[in-house]
């Protein structure tokens, strides 16, 4: 019994394990930890769909995890694009799809 509370004690000092998941990067910045993960965003605009791959990061302490400026800004140029009809244009930020209604 009392060895099972040393291990309780040790862990509980060491703090839980790291999170490591495929996909995830783990960075120490002002000595906090920020975990990147990659993420494919999806942007429907005007029958079409755009696939953007992204990096998001997030501290211990945040609600969400936070988008780049450069990747915010990748995003809305696709949305644009879009938008305007010109899938060459959003096809340079990732992967474009057409939707199609099924009859039924």
């Amino acid at each position: 019994m009392s060895h099972l509370r040393h291990r309780e004690r040790s862990a509980a000092i060491q703090g839980p394990p790291p999170l490591v998941r495929p996909g995830l990067k783990l960075r120490l910045e002002n000595k906090e930890a920020m975990i990147m993960a990659r993420k494919i965003e999806r942007i429907v605009e005007n029958g079409f769909v755009a696939e953007i791959e992204i990096e998001t990061e997030a501290a211990a302490g945040d609600f969400a995890p936070a988008v780049s400026l450069a990747d915010a800004r990748k995003l809305e140029a696709a949305r644009r694009a879009l938008k305007a009809g010109d899938t060459a244009a959003a096809a340079k930020f990732g992967r474009i799809f057409r939707m199609l209604p099924v009859s039924a």
